[in-house]
């Protein structure tokens, strides 16, 4: 098996376009013995690093779930696909027990960070800026439906995968639990996969379509919107949960009370 997986590894670099193979000790150097760890998810943690003088973010992935050639297939699925709105996908690792992903930096992390963290960081995000971003992440959810040979469903679309650059424009990442569809299929059968609050009620089927990504789509737009998680424990149980309340408040013709007061402050809510 080792054997087989080592050929996959070997074929992928005579693949045109396919990203660069890097060793594990290139990558030890390039982030200096992985000594800046800049994120943690559920996957594995993120280091900085330089390439050929270039700022980049290098996954260090769990040892655990994918194995070698599931990993290597992941690797060619993203290394074809290119969108302006998709963290762009540099390089790779497949050494031994450990495999690492190395993306373009980016320099202004996660949309969570921005609509969560603080109201300051809130305020600062102007509603032109949210905006901008909903219609990023929308025109990549395009693209991986509709544009590829077969349509990719992310399957774990929320504001921690949603990267920020230096401008602000919104790129998807992390593909870790991403499927294939063929042109031809009309769903997918899988294992319920994602994040408690962005799953689509068809999970509780298991036969999965692109819609899921749009379920989970219009929760983050929610959030960016409100800037309020979509599940908030601290508040009374009727107020928890963000769909809820906004079902709640458009029956009522009330929606407008959702709008993030951090918006309204600087007059840009209309």
């Amino acid at each position: 098996m080792a054997g087989e997986d080592e050929e996959a590894d070997d074929d992928l670099e005579h693949i045109s376009g396919m990203p660069r193979k890097f060793s594990l000790e290139e990558l030890r150097a390039v982030t200096n013995a992985f000594s800046e760890r800049v994120g943690r998810g559920g996957f594995g943690s993120v280091y900085a690093g330089r390439v050929d003088g270039n700022p980049v973010a290098v996954k260090h992935l769990d040892g655990v779930g994918q194995g070698r050639k599931e990993f290597l297939a992941e690797v060619q699925t993203i290394g074809k696909i290119h969108h302006f709105n998709l963290v762009k996908l540099v390089g790779y690792c497949a050494e031994r027990s450990s495999k690492l992903l190395v993306y373009e930096f980016m320099p202004n992390s996660s949309l969570d960070r921005w609509i969560f963290d603080s109201d300051q960081r809130r305020a600062s995000l102007c509603w032109e800026s949210r905006r901008k971003i909903v219609l990023g992440i929308a025109k990549a959810l395009a693209y991986l439906h509709q544009e590829c040979a077969q349509r990719i469903v992310h399957l774990d679309i929320k504001p921690q995968n949603i990267l920020l650059d230096e401008r602000f424009e919104a790129k998807v990442s992390d593909f870790g639990m991403a499927k294939l569809i063929d042109r031809d299929q009309t769903h997918v059968e899988t294992m319920m996969r994602g994040t408690i609050g962005y799953l689509a009620p068809e999970w509780l089927s298991s036969m999965i379509t692109e819609m899921a990504d749009v379920y989970s789509f219009g929760v983050v737009v929610l959030e960016v919107v409100t800037g309020r998680k979509n599940l908030d424990r601290s508040l009374p149980e009727e107020d928890a949960l963000l769909v809820e309340v906004t079902r709640r408040k458009a029956q009522n013709g009330d929606l407008r009370d959702l709008i993030d007061k951090s918006i309204e402050i600087t007059g840009e809510a209309r």
